[in-house]
Parts: structure tokens; sequence; C-alpha cells
């Protein structure tokens, strides 16, 4: 069941367009749909400033999302057999790759698969919690290849559908 939008969350919304501050508004309205609430374009429906607010909120969201979308990425190293390393990158994940096998270590990096995302900062995140029951050292899980494309894939997808559900993705 949906979350219903406090009185205090539509003031804060208000309050953020009032003043157009757009990464304001944008990260409010990120945490109240990853909290469940739906429907936030309409939170002012009921007063003058309801297309105004829907345009601003689609603005404030199209803004954050330029710069927080990118890949996510899974790669193992044959060297450490069974480790995944699940990341984040603004840059291609080829460019990504490049830049691991360039650094110190034994092996060479594979890519096992990326994900576009929207919010690759928040998502890393996600993907890292919904892996917690598997053995880690920072970002290298233990467990299978399965295990972890399964758990990246399933925050992708809840991510994508509390914002559609919030009616925030951009247009």
């Amino acid at each position: 069941m949906p979350n219903a939008l406090h009185p205090a969350s539509v003031s804060a919304l208000r309050r953020a367009f009032l003043d157009n501050d757009l990464l304001r508004g944008a990260a409010k309205a990120l945490t109240l749909a990853r909290r469940g609430v739906v429907q936030l374009d309409t939170a002012l429906a009921d007063t003058p400033l309801d297309d105004d607010f829907r345009d601003y909120l689609h603005r404030a969201m199209a803004e954050y999302f330029a710069d927080a979308q990118g890949f996510l990425y899974v790669v193992t190293n044959p060297v450490q057999a069974g480790f995944f390393k699940v990341g984040k990158t603004g840059r291609t994940p080829q460019k990504r790759l490049a830049e691991l096998n360039n650094e110190a270590v034994v092996g060479t990096f594979e890519l096992v698969k990326s994900w576009p995302v929207r919010d690759r900062h928040w998502l890393e995140r996600a993907a890292h919690k919904r892996l917690e029951h598997l053995p880690r050292h920072k970002e290298f899980f233990h467990g299978t290849w399965k295990q972890v494309c399964v758990a990246v894939d399933e925050a992708v997808a809840a991510d994508e559908a509390l914002l559609a559900a919030a009616g925030i993705l951009p247009r």
C-alpha cells in the first residue's frame, strides 16, 4: 500500500518550489519516492500552483539525474575466484574497466554485466544493501555471479518502480 504524503512533506516541497531550489526539491522528492509515497507530481494539485509545481518537479529531477546518471557494473578477476566488485561510474563501464586494469592488481578484471542507471550513487548503495548477506571486502562480494547480478537487477528495478509510482521520472 502506498504511503500518504504528510503535510510537513508538502510544506517542504512547497518551500523548495517557491525558492526555486531545484536541488532541495529533487532531494526531498527522491527521499519521499523511495519511502513509497506515490504521485508526488500532484502534491500541490489543490492549489493554483499545480501546473507550475509539476513543471518545477520535472525540471528538478531532470537536473539531478543529468548529474547522477551513469552505470552500475559487476566485474570479476579470475585471480580472486568467487569475488565480484559491484561499483558505479559516470563514464562507460569499459573505461572504468580499463582504469581498474591499470591499477597495481594481479590478474585482469573482466566485465560481468553493467546497467545504465539514473542515480548511480543511490543505486550502488541499494545494490550493496541487497548483497549484505554475502561475505564482503569493501566493494567485493563473495558469491556467484548470478547472486550478485540478480541483487543488482532487483535494486535497479525496485528503484525505477518507486520513481515511476511517484511520478517524478523525467519526461
